[in-house]
């Protein structure tokens, strides 16, 4: 919670972790930091780790690819589900790999790409 335009919360109902925030260039390294070291915290003992991107807005290039690193990082410890993933982040975390091998998931993704621009 480094920006006023990021907000991550652990959902008590859920146990899920909401990402949400409009990200781009300009907060995206923040963004990626905050989400691996938040998640990381909230999700301590989960497995998998549960995220829900339904909030969150990637607004270029810069930001999916900071989702990216802060996914790969915390696969490092443990599986990952994302849920509502923005359109683009799917089709670049489809591109990179990391859809294989079964320690990530998608569920429910979203239909339209959030990149305006």
């Amino acid at each position: 919670m480094m920006d006023t335009d990021l907000l991550i919360r652990r959902d008590p109902r859920s146990c899920r972790i909401r990402v949400g925030g409009f990200i781009d260039a300009s907060i995206a390294t923040a963004f990626g930091q905050a989400v691996e070291r938040d998640v990381r915290v909230m999700a301590a003992g989960s497995n998998p780790i549960e995220l829900d991107f339904d909030e969150l807005e990637l607004q270029d290039g810069s930001a999916v690819e900071e989702a990216i690193n802060a996914i790969r990082q915390l696969l490092q410890q443990g599986p990952v589900v994302v849920r509502s993933a923005p359109q683009m982040l799917v089709q670049e975390l489809s591109q990179t790999g990391l859809l294989q091998g079964g320690r990530l998931r998608l569920e429910a993704p979203r239909e339209q790409a959030s990149f305006s621009g």
